[in-house]
């Protein structure tokens, strides 16, 4: 397990899935103030690709976040959030990470 302390899944629409134990969903405005203090990873799992958050420091598919965990930070304290273009792969991604702890 990788332990990840914090999971987000950004999300602009209501039409998602409320988030299941393990991650929070949080709006632009919350996603900006963490870039602004520079307090978070940025995570593209949209597929497919069509552009990316200025900042983003990695895609990693969706449907491929388990295969991928080498590529996130290891360290409990990290905000790590998630996001794709309309919320729904980055609540399967989300979902996924918070299943793997």
């Amino acid at each position: 397990m990788r332990g990840l302390a914090v999971v987000l899944m950004l999300t602009a629409s209501l039409g998602v899935a409320a988030p299941a134990a393990g991650y929070t969903e949080i709006r632009p405005a919350e996603l900006a103030g963490l870039l602004r203090a520079k307090d978070v990873v940025l995570v593209n799992v949209h597929v497919p690709y069509a552009g990316e958050i200025e900042r983003t420091d990695a895609f990693i598919r969706f449907d491929a976040i388990e295969a991928n965990l080498r590529r996130l930070p290891v360290r409990r304290d990290t905000k790590l959030v998630v996001y794709c273009r309309s919320g729904a792969m980055g609540a399967i991604a989300a979902r996924t990470l918070a299943r793997l702890g």
